[in-house]
């Protein structure tokens, strides 16, 4: 069970259809921006969250924190794997330390977000 939270629709369709086709089975729910994930973990459990730094209203380093911070003890360990277009340093620092556990740049190959999956599954197991 995956959340995709990114304000871009086509990044959502593609992200998705791409999961669909490389993973058996998944479920895949959306999220416009982090506002709307942390809403949607309080009523659903993830094995995975993938998430866009920039968006509007909270974005992906903050939403990070508050799920790292405010959640149940499930939500605080679900993997989350930054989805950018920026791969500056500080950056990927800062995805680090509001608690996330890997990033992939945009834009990029299915097979490279399925070895992230698998970095970051294995881990949390």
């Amino acid at each position: 069970k995956i959340l995709v939270v990114d304000d871009n629709q086509i990044n959502l369709m593609i992200i998705s259809k791409q999961l669909e086709i490389a993973i058996i089975d998944p479920e895949i729910h959306v999220a416009n921006d982090g506002i709307e994930a942390i809403e949607k973990l309080k009523t659903n459990n993830y094995d995975l969250i993938l998430m866009d730094l920039m968006m509007p209203n909270l974005g992906g380093i903050a939403a990070t924190k508050i799920i790292r911070n405010e959640s149940d003890e499930k939500t605080k360990s679900t993997p989350i794997i930054a989805l950018t277009a920026n791969v500056e340093e500080n950056s990927i620092n800062e995805c680090f330390a509001s608690g996330m556990n890997n990033y992939l740049s945009k834009p990029f190959d299915i097979k490279d977000l399925l070895q992230k999956i698998n970095i970051v599954i294995g881990t949390n197991n």
